[in-house]
């Protein structure tokens, strides 16, 4: 025992002692941190009791999960697996009634760190043996009794506090079980990821048509993905191509690595996860394999993301058939970070290259843009700046007006999760973050989450923001796809492979922040003019913009010569 440890105890048990005068929070936080160090240090009946004793101190809410979940480990390393169980029951039992999100966020990362010691728990007395799992029987037991929580939580992510007494359908469905995804969801060539990091330990499930595993991940790899993800983001920087397949090869050996005949196997994977690994750009990982030279995860698979694989299901259903799609692009109001003018020239490039499109810029004119604009056409390019909040995701939002109005220009995900859209498709290429190698988290997560609950079926997004002529380039290639008849999916693994071709855009930073979240399986076809229409409605695009910019440039001298 390290004799460090054994002092904090001590000294913990004496502050205890001095605290009985203090709020009752405080004093369960703190016998709390001593039961957990006294787990780790093996002496586990005197870490079981001092959990019993906060119990019995009046602990509720998430200090009652805490606490039964502590007390079952303490069962467990006291070789009393009923007893364990029994105790998880009790801390599911607390978990469910604890149904209010705390306001304060230490509040809600200390409750977030209690769900995370939960669903370790329920991973290791699944498992019993503390190993990688491939019991089918253990392995859905655990699964199905997490996608509760994984539920849960993208409620209180996307609608947060204050959310409606009646949820939007998509947030009321019963989360589907292993079985049934395997029995009426999953087709050949499918493999499902949903990767919890939060938990002690991490760990992964994966799902095949015909198979389903379990396994623990590395207890550093979040941190470890987190460095990958800014270092890509924050682009090249004079690292060679061979050292960024070395990095992209450790850590695809911790996250697929355990899995790894299965994603092999496969040809499409889908991953749900929570926390900073949503963030993570998944196609990039490499998998090693002695007969062929390194290549990322996205140069022989569609990658994609969803919420939970509940969602998932939902937006992969049956559709009419389109003949040619109907867009709405818009061309949002310059904020904080970002220039209108740039944005009407993208919308009127899809305009002049596509028939059907709507071009609306709300950053040149006096039309009000209200959501219920949004609401009758098959696809959405949304080029208007967004608002990413991730310590309060739900306030995360697209700006559809000016700043300047006098109502709230924003349409935030938690109004937006009720709406109603008829969009199969929705594209947000601008909705990273301001600073170059800063990485959109839970924020763009709530948004994307919101607006497959509105109705859409798949969503793309950019986390991190890339130079424009990048950006123009990959949503060129993709919607020529697209418009071709391919999926979202077969049209995003094109662009990306558009990007990877070419030397100047080969490297990582100017493909890998796009995600594509949802059903990849959404065709929108497009009506193409003819190439000689293209010049000419880009030249007066570009006219447009110009004339927008003297314009605006004069009115606000105007408006600072009358304040003057």
């Amino acid at each position: 025992m390290d004799w460090r440890s054994g002092a904090r105890c001590d000294l913990l048990a004496r502050e205890l002692r001095g605290a009985r005068g203090r709020p009752a929070p405080e004093q369960l936080d703190l016998q709390a941190l001593r039961a957990r160090l006294l787990l780790d240090q093996g002496r586990t009946r005197e870490a079981l009791d001092a959990y019993q004793r906060m119990g019995r101190g009046g602990a509720n809410g998430w200090r009652s999960v805490q606490a039964l979940t502590g007390a079952a480990r303490g069962e467990l390393g006291l070789g009393r697996p009923e007893r364990a169980m029994d105790r998880l029951a009790e801390a599911l039992r607390a978990w469910a009634l604890d149904d209010e999100m705390p306001p304060e966020l230490d509040e809600r990362d200390r409750r977030e760190a209690a769900t995370g010691a939960l669903a370790g728990l329920v991973i290791d007395l699944a498992t019993g043996s503390g190993a990688d799992s491939t019991d089918p029987i253990r392995v859905r037991a655990a699964y199905d009794t997490l996608q509760r929580i994984r539920a849960r939580a993208l409620i209180e992510r996307t609608l947060g506090p204050q959310r409606p007494a009646e949820l939007p359908i998509r947030f009321a469905l019963a989360p589907l079980g292993a079985d049934s995804l395997q029995r009426a969801v999953l087709r050949p060539g499918d493999l499902l990821l949903d990767v919890w990091p939060g938990a002690r330990p991490p760990f992964l499930f994966a799902l095949t048509r015909d198979s389903v595993r379990l396994a623990r991940l590395p207890s550093d790899v979040t941190r470890r993905a987190v460095a990958f993800t800014s270092a890509i983001a924050a682009g090249p920087s004079g690292v060679d191509s061979a050292a960024w397949d070395s990095a992209a090869a450790r850590l695809g050996a911790s996250l697929l690595g355990p899995v790894a005949d299965l994603v092999r196997a496969s040809r499409r994977v889908v991953i749900a996860t929570e926390g900073e690994l949503v963030t993570l750009p998944w196609g990039t990982l490499i998998l090693l394999d002695p007969r062929a030279p390194p290549a990322p995860l996205a140069a022989d698979h569609e990658v994609l993301q969803a919420p939970s694989f509940t969602w998932w299901a939902a937006t992969r259903r049956t559709r009419p058939e389109l003949r040619a799609a109907r867009v709405l692009a818009l061309a949002g109001p310059a904020g904080e970070n970002g220039a209108a003018t740039a944005a009407l020239a993208e919308v009127e490039d899809l305009g002049a290259r596509f028939r059907h499109v709507d071009v609306v810029s709300s950053g040149h004119s006096r039309l009000a843009i209200t959501p219920d604009r949004l609401a009758d056409d098959d696809v959405l390019q949304l080029v208007t700046p967004t608002r990413a909040d991730a310590f309060h995701p739900w306030y995360s939002g697209i700006l559809l007006e000016a700043l300047e109005v006098n109502r709230d220009p924003t349409w935030r995900a938690s109004d937006m999760a009720g709406a109603r859209l008829r969009a199969r498709l929705v594209v947000l290429p601008s909705c990273a973050p301001g600073g170059r190698g800063t990485v959109a988290g839970a924020g763009i997560d709530a948004l994307a989450t919101a607006l497959l609950s509105a109705g859409a079926d798949a969503v793309v997004v950019n986390r991190w923001r890339v130079d424009e002529g990048s950006a123009t380039r990959w949503m060129e290639a993709f919607y020529d796809r697209l418009g071709s008849g391919a999926t979202a999916a077969e049209a995003f693994a094109s662009a990306e492979q558009t990007m990877r071709a070419d030397p100047a855009t080969q490297a990582p930073v100017h493909w890998a922040g796009f995600a594509l979240i949802g059903d990849g399986d959404v065709k929108a076809p497009l009506e193409r003019r003819p190439r000689w229409w293209w010049p000419a409605i880009a030249a007066a695009g570009i006219l447009i913009a110009a004339l927008a910019l003297v314009v605006g440039t004069r009115r606000r001298a105007r408006v600072r010569a009358l304040e003057n």
